[in-house]
């Protein structure tokens, strides 16, 4: 939508703006993020301003900052301590729901740090430098001895009864398991990579998450799976692109050429996927993948770049510039990415230079 429909972008963004300000001051909120505020960061910073950004803003800081009715659940909690507790029980059933803790937290995070970028853009810079400290909460329920996120409790402890294998509705995690929230989230990848040992650690890590089998726990929610990553649903779906982070992009583009193949395009009428579709989100990861493009960072104006399935990709945009995306070669592994010719720098492209227009040539090959 932002794409293609910048000024059905901004009409929302004044609805939940009036929202917002009709309900306590608080920017509504969904499912257990707080992703209004990357929907306001992402939407300025790709040059969609057609909103009255100081308003939007006082309603996600409102959210980020103060804890009551109407705003994000458990922040008194997140404020102060920098994380959220849960509740250290034995055999839990999935359907036990709690506050998912460890989920919010990291969820929290990503939001916080999208706040920050629109606090820094207004001036804001002590909510700013506040935010951007509580962005890297998602450290704080990180357990080193184990390599994955796992819940506390009240005093602090970690919880006791943790097997990351099992999935729940909606206790430490929402409805997922500790593998779909590995690598999360995405606002600084070389510090989340960081509390590893070494990239070959985080290498182990992922190769075994996509094909450690999985647990046969029937959940709501979770189906889809490749190992323990879960695709019918979206906590995981940054997970993939990790793999660029320590040097192996074309493991990531195998697991995306198997989605693409095999976790689409099903049923009689080849319409079907495997999951569900919220906010349009599972069908825009294949489109924006099969161009070679993706959002993995959704609140920076930016998008990495994959292999894409088709030789030309041509995106005419609502102003009608038009930009090319195409392929050179066959095969997993980028070996150049070209932008008007010239030799990119990283696997990013930058907002402003697709909406100007051109060329972008990935190369590939095996």
């Amino acid at each position: 939508m932002l794409l293609i429909s910048p000024e059905v972008t901004c009409d929302v963004m004044k609805s939940v703006t009036d929202m917002g300000e009709k309900r306590n001051g608080y920017m509504p909120t969904y499912f257990h993020g707080d992703h209004a505020s990357t929907f306001v960061s992402g939407t300025w910073r790709r040059g969609i301003q057609d909103f009255d950004l100081e308003r939007a803003y006082r309603l996600i800081l409102k959210n980020a900052t103060v804890p009551g009715p109407g705003g994000r659940e458990h922040m008194g909690e997140y404020v102060t301590k920098g994380w959220i507790s849960d509740k250290d029980t034995t055999g839990l059933p999935f359907y036990e729901e709690f506050k998912g803790g460890v989920h919010k937290v990291l969820e929290y995070s990503y939001d916080d740090y999208a706040t920050a970028q629109v606090a820094k853009i207004l001036g804001d810079m002590p909510n700013y430098e506040k935010l951007m400290k509580q962005s890297r909460n998602y450290k704080n329920v990180f357990d080193a001895s184990t390599g994955f996120y796992r819940g506390r409790v009240e005093d602090g402890s970690w919880i006791k009864d943790f097997d990351p294998d099992y999935p729940y509705l909606n206790h430490m995690w929402r409805e997922a398991n500790a593998w779909n929230l590995l690598f999360y989230p995405v606002h600084e990848p070389e510090e989340v990579l960081g509390m590893y040992p070494s990239h070959d650690v985080v290498e182990a890590k992922l190769d075994t998450l996509f094909t450690k089998p999985w647990c046969g726990v029937e959940a709501e929610n979770l189906t889809g799976f490749m190992g323990q990553y879960c695709h019918g649903n979206q906590p995981g779906h940054h997970i993939p692109y990790t793999y660029y982070f320590i040097g192996k992009q074309e493991k990531c583009q195998k697991i995306l050429n198997v989605l693409m193949e095999d976790y689409y395009g099903m049923g009689e009428e080849g319409l079907a996927y495997a999951g569900m579709d919220d906010a349009g989100e599972m069908s825009s990861w294949y489109v924006f993948n099969s161009m070679g493009l993706f959002t993995y960072s959704p609140a920076d104006p930016e998008y990495i770049v994959t292999v894409p399935l088709f030789d030309e990709v041509q995106f005419t945009q609502a102003d009608g510039t038009v930009f090319t995306i195409r392929k050179n070669g066959e095969g997993e592994k980028i070996t150049s990415i070209d932008l008007n010719g010239e030799e990119m720098e990283g696997w990013f492209l930058q907002d402003k230079d697709f909406k100007k227009g051109g060329t972008l040539t990935v190369s590939c090959g095996r």
